[in-house]
């Protein structure tokens, strides 16, 4: 089985590279890989985690910060909600998935709130503008909340998964400290996969 999970995550990303969905260069607050391959990428990675089944409830719930007057956010959430309703994550992780849109608007502290008010697992980090990443990151951790982002630049601001493009091919990044920090286990097979970052 993880053979298996292995090979279908590897499998995902380099069919968006050959697709061309990495070719593009990233700039700031661009997603170069579609959200729809950072979700199943996003939910594989989950079950590499050997606390995962511990860590969730009965259901995954999947938080998507976005900023509703933000263009590219508000894009980036549709498109993972889209893309959520199309793919049959509960079938591959083996519990109810729900996908909850979470609106970045107002102070930090309306944001904090949200998220514990939704019971998130993951919190899916779209392109954001004039918004607090280490509060976000500081509180995610203390609430034990894998976040995740396809934006490259967000991994220096706390977030534990990144989807993202390196020398034109997509690529998973980890921020170990920080997936330790909240329970994250992962695999070691899965690390060989991924740039680490300690």
């Amino acid at each position: 089985m993880l053979r298996w999970m292995l090979r279908s995550t590897i499998a995902t990303l380099v069919l968006a590279t050959s697709l061309g969905f990495g070719s593009v260069p990233a700039s700031a607050q661009d997603v170069p890989v579609p959200e729809s391959v950072q979700l199943s990428v996003i939910a594989r990675t989950m079950l590499f985690d050997r606390n995962f089944a511990s860590r969730v409830g009965e259901e995954l719930v999947i938080g998507v910060l976005y900023q509703p007057e933000y263009r590219a956010s508000r894009r980036s959430k549709d498109a993972i909600v889209e893309a959520s309703a199309a793919q049959d994550l509960s079938r591959l992780l083996g519990l109810p998935v729900r996908v909850v849109a979470v609106p970045a608007a107002g102070s930090g502290s309306r944001v904090v709130n949200a998220l514990a008010r939704a019971d998130i697992d993951i919190a899916y980090v779209t392109p954001l503008r004039m918004f607090d990443l280490d509060i976000l990151a500081r509180v995610c951790r203390e609430l034990r909340i894998v976040t995740a982002s396809g934006v490259a630049e967000y991994m220096e601001n706390g977030i534990v998964l990144g989807i993202g493009s390196r020398g034109g091919r997509p690529e998973i990044v980890v921020n170990m400290m920080l997936a330790r920090d909240i329970g994250v286990d992962f695999d070691s097979q899965f690390l060989q996969l991924a740039r680490v970052i300690r």
